[in-house]
């Protein structure tokens, strides 16, 4: 992309007999809200660039998470999740040797989970690691995570 200076661009590009200090200025000041759209756009363009580069990898995620709310310490880090194996409830002909039993009975007792605790519960794919002593607004950071994890993970905040 170019890189357009206006300044430059109307000095070289008016007539020599046009170029006073009154008509300069004035063409200053037209093309100055031009000038504005023009580096607002190349903010914008920037921060995209920078955004795409990212994607939901670990070592991406960690250097934005980072570079946003610990930038001279670089605490916050990604840890592994939890692998827990979910029971499974079979039938008779299937002889497994899983039983779940009543409160009266005893024996090791299986928790059945309903399909929303489940999900919160037992399954995590990851822990965003945050030090206890950083102040930020959770709100953003849930946001920023949500935006480059990858597609069906679920992650907990944890603080160390």
């Amino acid at each position: 992309m170019y890189n357009i200076d206006y300044q430059r661009l109307i000095k070289y590009n008016l007539a020599h007999f046009l170029r006073k200090t009154v008509h300069n200025k004035w063409l200053y000041l037209l093309v100055s809200e031009v000038e504005k759209i023009y580096n607002d756009f190349r903010a914008f363009r920037d921060q995209e660039i920078y955004e795409a580069g990212h994607d939901g990898s670990v070592i991406s995620l960690e250097h934005i998470l980072n570079a946003l709310f610990d930038p001279t310490l670089l605490r916050i880090y990604i840890d592994d999740g939890e692998l827990t194996t979910d029971a499974f409830i079979y039938l008779d002909e299937e002889n497994n040797d899983t039983y779940i039993y009543t409160d009266t009975e005893s024996g090791n007792d299986p928790y059945l989970f309903t399909d929303d605790e489940a999900t919160g519960i037992l399954r995590t794919d990851f822990y965003v690691v945050i030090p206890i002593g950083l102040t930020f607004n959770i709100n953003y950071l849930k946001s920023i995570v949500n935006k480059y994890k990858s597609a069906g993970k679920i992650y907990k905040l944890k603080y160390e």
